[in-house]
């Protein structure tokens, strides 16, 4: 996952909570565990994801990112565990609609998404 992190925009980040409800996070909660394939794209908005193996944290995601589309569409697991920390933002992409703007059903969602395939 961490190298196929996407700084957005904010246009695309205007886009998307346009699109999508923001969910808060008030306790950390593990995401995607090693080895997992992730099952949503993940937009950090307010708050820290951090990136981890082992419990270790490896790295720190800020504000403005996109992960998780690249595995999702791969089918490939990630090597690092994704931690939302505690009073977090983020919006979730389901499967379903990352796999549609893939069918050009999607065009706008597709436009974001594109540098992850």
């Amino acid at each position: 996952m961490k190298k196929r992190i996407k700084r957005l925009t904010s246009e695309e980040i205007s886009i998307l909570k346009g699109r999508y409800n923001p969910l808060r996070f008030i306790n950390e909660f593990d995401l995607v565990y090693e080895s997992q394939v992730p099952n949503t794209g993940i937009v950090l908005l307010e708050g820290e994801i951090a990136l981890c193996k082992k419990r270790k944290i490896h790295e720190t995601i800020l504000p403005g990112c996109l992960i998780g589309v690249y595995e999702l569409i791969n089918n490939e697991p990630v090597k690092l565990g994704c931690k939302v920390k505690s009073n977090a933002e983020l919006i979730m992409i389901q499967k379903s609609e990352i796999l549609d703007a893939l069918n050009d059903k999607d065009p706008e969602l597709y436009e974001i998404i594109k540098e992850n395939l």
